[in-house]
């Protein structure tokens, strides 16, 4: 074990340590937040719009305006489905990164079903070379594209994570359970101090009957 959150002398925190503390706060992948979804600017441009991203831990980000990405044009009497992908990069060197990337289908004739292009699905903790999240897919049928649909699922600010009713509910457990211990400790303490007034009274009483007893065997020698 080591420790993150303390000073050692040296530099010891790394970004797979704040993944490994994202990952239990966020459990999960989405979007953290977004400032409006992307549109097609024509029919070949994707323009992505600020928004923040948690993908295994890892926090990546569209900062400043917008990103736009270009893709194929569709084809007459096809379809294809296209799928905007955040992708995790691990260099030979150990330099990691993130950026968007439109993954392109293969189209099929109208009258079929297009399939989703196959993205990679790496772990990031197992020091893979490339992972990808799905944020968004294009539908192409013909020369049409539709507006971005939504793939990744968006998180709630953690303010929200749990309800009123929860909360309420964490705050009464927690009180009910300082009230206990410290009736515990009242109860603990009262009989403590029970068992002491026992002692000195029965110590009192020996007393006594000790100075009675010398008082007999005194008179008694005279």
């Amino acid at each position: 074990m080591k420790i993150i959150t303390g000073k050692t002398g040296k530099p010891h925190v790394t970004s797979a340590d704040d993944r490994a503390l994202h990952r239990a706060e966020w459990d999960g992948d989405g979007f953290l937040s977004v400032s409006q979804p992307p549109v097609l600017v024509n029919s070949t441009t994707l323009r992505v719009y600020p928004c923040d991203i948690m993908f295994q831990g890892c926090h990546a980000r569209v900062a400043g305006t917008y990103e736009d990405l270009t893709f194929p044009s569709g084809e007459t009497g096809k379809k294809r489905v296209d799928i905007l992908v955040a992708r995790y990069t691990l260099s030979e060197e150990g330099l990691e990164d993130m950026s968007l990337l439109i993954l392109t289908g293969q189209p099929v004739e109208s009258s079929q079903e297009p399939q989703s292009p196959v993205y990679e699905t790496g772990i990031i903790a197992n020091n893979v070379s490339v992972a990808d999240m799905p944020l968004y897919k294009i539908i192409h049928d013909g020369i049409n594209a539709s507006e971005p649909v939504t793939i990744a699922s968006t998180f709630p600010p953690l303010s929200n994570k749990y309800t009123k009713e929860e909360s309420d509910l964490t705050t009464k457990n927690i009180n009910q359970a300082i009230s206990k211990a410290e009736k515990t400790a009242a109860e603990a303490t009262a009989e403590a101090q029970s068992i002491a007034n026992d002692a000195a009274s029965m110590a009192e009483e020996a007393t006594v009957s000790y100075t009675h007893l010398r008082a007999h065997e005194t008179k008694a020698n005279l």
